[in-house]
């Protein structure tokens, strides 16, 4: 706890019990004491005073080497933390002690103004011309001044010092009292801004969600406007959704109740959620987005994975935010060995945008919870001030750190370092036929590593940047008798796109035309176009080893044809699949009858634990696909069921079974998980979310 700048003595103990204090020594030595700041200046009236000492500073000259005294004193006792003896400028015995609070010398406690033999009168009276004194006075009162032994003047000094520390435990008492307050007062301030922030902020999407329905009641004949009204509050609804998470997040770090759930996590499935989620959003304001990765060491690392797509998609959704129309956002990761720890990865994740940028005065502060600069542009944007301040403690949480870099009107990075624990990879022995490959990117630094991977693999392969260059080092291969079997296209090539070489390459080309492959991270938008253009498939990116090999173990498997579903995922029919749904509440029923409802599935609802368990157990085995399990049921909560179910013995008791709660933190992730439950979903009912859990373990189920 630091000391204010601003506290002084007087502030921390009064100046009644300094006086008292004072007054005590005085009458227990008859010696002369008082007690000054640090600078040495009196802070209280010295008492016992002798009549040689108001002789002195009866002068101007007297009173400034009295002054010059009292302060080398204090600088003594401060130097040396410790009661100190010296002579002061006419000979008398003076020490010192010091008033420590906190670490800090707040004072000194000073006394004295005896001698320890008989003065010299010749050296008194030359002192005493020296401060305009009258000589015979000034030698009379010396006189008077007592003489004690050196016994004394030590039994004093330890009295002095017992003393002074009295008051540095009073002084240190009413500090800790002192600043209990303050906290109180910053705690209870802190209170009423968080209040009223998250009051203006809830209200904001609260209004808009009730004024937009009342409109779209009013409005039932105008099917038009009534669809614009649902979609707004749509957006305010999930609005409204995001300032809760971050309220109850907050809630959860400030009473030091989150926690961390390490397993193994796959950095590619990482970043192809993130990629998947932050799309479109990107595509409602035409924006450039790229996702790679470089240097790759351990694509399966140990981390929490919830927390980790958190803290990914804050930074990015913050880039998206704050950069306009047309402009460009990039996630990057890249990793570097740990020498002295071989069984870790550093890892790194850049963040990086063309955006509005910050000052450098907000750059310092804007971690802090309910942290926004102060400009139009950012107050116009929705946001509760949450999310950085939770980023960065998860990151802290995690063991890594977050820096940022701006400069407003130009853009900001974010990057996060994270020391993660390699997890065991899957043995995998990818077997390619003895194929030749070209990569083509504009990115040096991409298409070197993507060359390094496929090396891994086994594949020859050499780079470029341009469409040109690819074009003369295809037909140079061919010259050669060693023609490239696959060409990996990039989306921006330093003279072209991807789809434009590879229509070039196509008119080009002959009877042994390379198979060509896009690498894009939108790749549900050039699909189309990537057949049109004669591609063989596209390649998700961010490109990492394992999904190059996936790709091109799909090329192989068709023996090189071009189709444009080699490197596609099979999507799973859900229709006429049997969902067991355990759900309590009659209102979430309904919304999540009429949600599922165009997937087409066949929903058994039950009410409670018990009677999912008892339904389940009733069925024939193999009826049921996967049940959908509330937690928070009565008569029995979804944990107990799903327990009931794993131990029940029979063919199909590992049906894959996945929560659909409130609960939605990731402990509440985790307790799913032990009890038996396959994944977690959290209400409300996202049905593009319930669809690929779904087709995620009835795919599963199928390859088994």
């Amino acid at each position: 706890m630091e000391m204010q700048n601003e506290l002084n003595l007087i502030d921390l103990i009064d100046a009644d019990t300094l006086t008292t204090i004072e007054q005590a020594f005085c009458e227990m030595t008859e010696m002369s004491a008082g007690i000054s700041d640090p600078q040495g200046v009196p802070v209280t009236a010295h008492c016992n005073t002798s009549a040689f000492c108001h002789l002195v500073k009866s002068t101007a000259a007297g009173r400034a080497r009295c002054d010059q005294c009292d302060k080398q004193g204090a600088a003594m006792a401060l130097e040396n933390h410790a009661a100190v003896f010296y002579r002061c400028h006419a000979g008398l015995i003076d020490f010192a002690a010091p008033i420590t609070i906190q670490g800090e010398i707040l004072g000194t406690f000073v006394g004295g103004q005896i001698l320890i033999d008989a003065p010299d009168e010749e050296q008194a009276l030359r002192l005493a011309y020296e401060i305009n004194a009258d000589p015979q006075e000034y030698l009379s009162a010396l006189r008077k001044i007592p003489i004690v032994t050196e016994e004394q003047i030590n039994d004093a000094a330890e009295f002095l010092y017992a003393l002074s520390n009295i008051l540095s435990s009073i002084g240190c008492s009413r500090y800790k009292i002192l600043q209990s307050n303050i906290e109180l007062e910053h705690a209870t301030q802190s209170k009423s801004d968080f209040l009223a922030n998250m009051s203006h902020e809830i209200r904001t999407p609260m209004n808009a969600i009730i004024g937009m329905t009342s409109l779209a009641l009013s409005n039932t004949h105008h099917p038009e406007q009534v669809q614009e009204y649902l979609h707004k509050i749509e957006l305010s609804s999930k609005h409204l959704l995001g300032l809760i998470n971050d309220v109850l997040d907050i809630s959860k770090i400030e009473s030091g109740k989150m926690t961390l759930n390490i397993e193994a996590v796959s950095l590619r499935e990482v970043m192809d959620s993130i990629v998947n989620i932050i799309q479109p959003q990107v595509r409602a304001k035409d924006q450039e987005f790229n996702a790679v990765a470089y240097e790759i060491f351990a694509e399966d690392v140990c981390c929490d994975s919830v927390r980790l797509n958190q803290v990914l998609i804050n930074l990015l959704g913050n880039a998206v935010k704050f950069t306009p129309d047309r402009g460009t956002v990039q996630v990057c990761v890249y990793q570097e060995e740990l020498p002295g720890n071989p069984s870790c990865v550093r890892t790194h994740f850049t963040v990086t945008d063309t955006g509005i940028g910050m000052s450098k005065e907000y750059q310092k502060q804007i971690f802090d919870s309910f942290s926004r600069e102060n400009n139009t542009r950012v107050q116009k944007t929705e946001g509760s001030g949450l999310g950085m301040a939770i980023t960065k403690y998860i990151v802290d949480a995690m063991g890594g750190s977050i820096s940022v870099q701006s400069e407003q009107g130009k853009g900001s990075e974010f990057h996060v370092v994270l020391d993660l624990a390699k997890a065991k990879e899957q043995e995998t022995d990818p077997v390619f036929p003895s194929w030749h490959m070209l990569v083509v990117d504009a990115d040096e630094r991409l298409c070197t590593n993507v060359v390094h991977s496929l090396a891994l693999l086994g594949i020859r392969a050499e780079w470029c940047l341009s469409a040109g260059r690819a074009a003369e080092m295809i037909a140079e291969s061919r010259r050669q008798k060693d023609s490239y079997q696959i060409v990996l296209l990039g989306w921006e090539l330093q003279d072209s796109n991807g789809l434009e070489a590879a229509r070039k390459i196509r008119q080009n080309g002959g009877k042994d035309d390379p198979a060509l492959l896009l690498a894009a991270c939108d790749r549900s938008e050039m699909e189309q176009d990537a057949g049109e253009a004669g591609l063989s498939g596209v390649i998700a990116k961010p490109l990492f080893q394992s999904s190059l090999a996936d790709a091109l173990r799909a090329l192989a498997g068709n023996d090189g044809e071009e189709t444009a579903e080699a490197a596609k995922t099979i999507d799973l029919d859900l229709k006429g699949k049997h969902i067991l749904l355990a759900e309590d509440n009659d209102l979430n029923w309904e919304v999540a009858r009429e949600l599922l409802s165009d997937l087409e599935l066949v929903l058994d609802r039950v009410e409670n634990g018990k009677s999912c368990a008892a339904k389940f157990g009733q069925s024939p085995v193999g009826y049921y696909d996967a049940i959908l399990m509330d937690v928070r049921m009565p008569v029995m909560d979804g944990y107990e069921a799903t327990r009931i179910i794993r131990e029940m013995e029979r063919a199909d008791a590992d049906i894959p079974i996945i929560a659909m709660t409130a609960d939605a933190f990731s402990e509440d992730i985790q307790k799913c998980l032990e009890c038996g439950m396959n994944d977690h979903l959290a209400k409300p009912i996202d049905v593009q979310a319930v669809t690929d859990k779904l087709e995620k373990y009835l795919k599963t189920l199928r390859d088994a």
